[in-house]
């Protein structure tokens, strides 16, 4: 008993074993043969398509002279073009009868120091027209480091006499990358020889100089038994045994060579022995019955395991391809088109079996548009007998998709187009790139454009604010003419709101920048914010504390977040919630389109209301654009929102899912600088002493009323339309206690002003008015600033804070903010 226990499961075993590997050899051979196969075919496919190159060119040159050939840039631009858009093709030359280079797809025209009389090809066939000529590989003349083999055909005058050459280059290296995804393990190899054991190309090591199989070699004596085969030998190359498929090209002396490494066959039979060394030895430490038991779990989960080697291989077999979409079309004799192959990278894409393809007509398989594009590009291809390259576009599973098409002529013996070869490559993320392009070249024309109306608006408030100040003054004692005015100076004001936002839009607003605690500021406005939306709706508020603080004007910030508050309360007419979010974020290059990297605040608000449509989303943050009801806004508070970013060095984002609602993220630079400490109210600036004002505007209108006002004010003003005429009077010595100038003025700017007044006078106090935000580059003046529209109160405060001494630092004069919504 003890005895029938050790030696039946240890024969048990060693029939598993040896049953195993006889298994995993068999199905070693028969992935050996199934891949030959394949390489094979595309092999041949390659010398096919090269063989029809050369044939082409020799119809394209025929009945012309050498000197025709050599002197035609038309027959350069074609061989080029057959040389761009084939990947195997390195270049194709025309050699006359004295070996010397005519036409080449790489010069033009081609050089007088090629000349080839040693080349085996041009000696093969000088001899006798052998037909298609393959050449041993050999380093470039111009590369040495690249290897080539070249495909030749003869040229031969009207009696047979030798006429030179038609030769094309290809690369061994493209077979060895093309090959590369087909090998089972990292230690396999292919190779492409010829029949007298040139080695044409090989992988996964690229070919670097000649070799050459002797007679006696184990691939030498096994196609002398036969077109195809295996056979099993150690690799002179790198010592590793493997066993070796091998295949004839149809029609080629040409054979494909794959070789799978024995150790992976071993390893993979290893596993199995363990597998039955496990179950042997437990039948050897049980009894005869458990034994067996164990021997048919055993040789069941055998059968288990082999089912799944073959649903894996038919797996890798059909995923493992290139990525590049093929599709085989045959001419019918009608006329019509029919597919005869498509690969599984197409098919993907398309997302439709193959069967769906196969036999059809492109407008069968394809209805609609796709179809018909189809249809057009094969009729043209067979019309003129040349590739022809259009783009294609449909829908797969993957979302729409758009490709670039090349259709190339596969021609008979006869001349006719008896096949169509389509490859095809994705281009849809270039086009979306180019879209994304427009669309923010189009935003970027619009900001150039409202930013200048806002500018000249600007000017024309100026005037009317400035006169309608003086007149109220003028007017005491009638509520009725005084009701009249404050109407007139608020929709006056409201006009300077409204270029405020054009300009926050095109970035031309005039911005108090600091360093601000944006949580501790969203906390400042809950009150209003929730007075704002109402009831309906419930404010969430999700701040993480002790965040660092943003570069970003405070009162804008408020406006902004207003604004997003009240677009969100106008898309949820039923009530909803309003989440907003404040986080601290380390942003990367290339991570949120159009900022920098570092380090960020997001100010997030959310809204549970409409939301919008793509075609909506792309116009959003255009001005005056609306979805709102006439009369519920003015399109401009996400313009405001968006240029507030952009100005602040931050971006703005929105998402949206139509009938979920709508995220806008504002993106603001975290600034090192430390919060300013809050500070009482202060008092006004006291009236300045009496005192002479040189005021410097090329608009007529507004410098009546900059003069007007500082007469009232109890100032002497003297005029100037240019700055070149304020130039003239400081020169006279005239007395003047400040410059007051336009910035934006043709010819002489405020800037160029001032710098040649303090030339004048180093001593003179100067105030720049201006409505941009930002003065040009390389503005080094320490020039305050006075933002357009200004009130006479205002005006009265910049004077007579400059006319007295002022703390350093500070070069723009602080106006009261103004607040607005839509």
């Amino acid at each position: 008993m003890i005895a029938a226990a050790i030696l039946v499961p240890l024969g048990l075993f060693a029939f598993a074993a040896w049953e195993s590997y006889t298994q995993r050899f068999e199905e070693a051979e028969q992935m050996i043969r199934r891949t030959v196969e394949v390489l094979s075919e595309h092999a041949t496919r390659v010398l096919e398509t090269q063989a029809l190159i050369l044939d082409r060119v020799d119809e394209r040159v025929r009945g012309m002279t050498w000197s025709e050939i050599a002197s035609s840039e038309n027959l350069h631009r074609d061989l080029r073009m057959i040389d761009d858009k084939l990947d195997q093709v390195d270049t194709i030359w025309i050699i006359d009868g004295q070996a010397r280079g005519r036409a080449s797809s790489t010069f033009f025209p081609a050089p007088a120091s090629s000349y080839v009389p040693d080349r085996d090809y041009f000696v093969a066939l000088r001899q006798k027209d052998t037909g298609l000529f393959i050449g041993q590989p050999y380093p470039g003349r111009s590369n040495p480091d690249r290897m080539f083999f070249n495909m030749a055909k003869r040229r031969s005058t009207p009696d047979g006499s030798f006429d030179g050459v038609i030769v094309t280059s290809l690369q061994p290296d493209y077979f060895a990358t093309f090959y590369r995804p087909f090998m089972a393990s990292s230690r396999d190899s292919t190779a492409i020889l010829r029949s007298d054991g040139a080695v044409l190309a090989r992988g996964p090591a690229p070919l670097r100089q000649n070799a050459v199989l002797s007679p006696s070699s184990t691939f030498m004596q096994a196609i002398r038994a036969g077109d195809q085969g295996l056979y099993r030998t150690v690799s002179q190359v790198d010592g590793i045994e493997r066993i070796y498929g091998f295949r004839r090209l149809a029609s080629y002396p040409v054979y494909v060579t794959y070789g799978h490494s024995v150790d992976a066959i071993l390893s993979q039979w290893h596993k199995d022995v363990a597998l039955h060394g496990f179950v042997g030895l437990a039948g050897m430490l049980a009894l005869l019955s458990i034994s067996t038991v164990a021997m048919r779990r055993a040789r069941h989960e055998q059968h288990v395991f082999a089912r799944w080697r073959e649903s894996e291989a038919r797996y890798e077999a059909l995923f493992r391809q290139s990525p590049t979409g093929l599709l085989l079309s045959r001419v019918r004799e009608d006329g019509t088109f029919v597919f005869d192959e498509v690969n599984p990278a197409l098919t993907r894409v398309l997302g439709v079996p193959p069967d769906r393809i196969v036999g059809r007509t492109p407008v069968e398989a394809f209805p609609g548009e796709l179809g018909e594009t189809i249809q057009d590009a094969y009729l043209r291809c067979v019309t003129r007998r040349e590739p022809v390259e259009y783009e294609a576009a449909g829908e797969g599973p993957d979302g729409p998709f758009i490709r670039r098409v090349i259709v190339i002529p596969i021609l008979d013996a006869q001349g006719r187009v008896q096949k169509l070869l389509g490859t095809s490559m994705s281009i849809t993320e270039t086009r979306q790139l180019e879209e994304q392009v427009r669309q923010m070249q189009k935003i970027e024309a619009v900001g150039q454009l409202t930013g200048g109306v806002a500018h000249d608006f600007n000017n024309l408030l100026m005037a009317v604010i400035g006169n309608l100040d003086l007149l109220r003054k003028r007017i005491t004692g009638d509520p009725r003419a005084q009701r009249y005015l404050d109407g007139a100076l608020q929709g006056a004001q409201r006009g300077a709101a409204l270029t405020q936002r054009l300009l926050a839009f095109a970035r031309k607003q005039d911005l108090q920048a600091k360093a601000v605690d944006v949580g501790g500021l969203v906390e400042g406005i809950r009150d209003l914010l929730e007075r704002s939306l109402g009831p309906r709706v419930m404010i969430r508020y999700d701040l993480t504390p002790g965040l660092s603080p943003a570069m970003v004007d405070p009162n804008q910030l408020e406006l902004a977040l207003l604004n997003l508050a009240v677009n969100a309360r106008d898309a949820m007419p039923m009530g909803g919630e309003l989440t907003v979010q404040l986080t601290e974020n380390q942003v990367m290059d290339g991570q949120v389109e159009g900022l920098q990297s570092g380090r960020y605040l997001c100010l997030r608000v959310s809204d549970t209301g409409t939301g919008m449509n793509e075609d909506t989303l792309k116009r959003a943050v255009e001005p005056f654009f609306s979805t709102k009801g006439v009369g519920k806004g003015t399109g401009l508070g996400l313009s405001m929102v968006y240029g507030l970013a952009a100005q602040s060095g931050g971006a703005l984002r929105l998402s949206s899912v139509l009938g979920e609602g709508t995220t806008a993220e504002l993106w603001l630079p975290i600034t090192e600088a430390g919060l300013e400490a809050p500070s009482g109210v202060s008092a006004a600036s006291p009236a300045a002493a009496p005192s002479t004002i040189l005021v410097v505007d090329d608009d007529a209108l507004i410098l009546m009323s900059t003069v007007s006002m500082i007469d009232d004010l109890g100032h002497t003003a003297v005029e100037a339309g240019s700055g070149t005429a304020a130039l003239e009077i400081l020169r006279t010595g005239q007395p003047v206690d400040l410059l007051l100038t336009d910035y934006a003025m043709p010819g002489m700017t405020g800037l160029d002003l001032a710098r040649a007044a303090q030339k004048l006078r180093p001593d003179l106090k100067i105030l720049l008015a201006t409505g941009y935000a930002d003065l040009p580059e390389g503005s080094v003046l320490d020039i305050p600033r006075l933002p357009k529209p200004y009130t006479q109160d205002q005006l009265a405060s910049a004077v007579g804070a400059l006319l007295r001494p002022r703390p350093a630092g500070s070069n723009v004069i602080p106006l009261p903010g103004r607040r607005g919504s839509d």
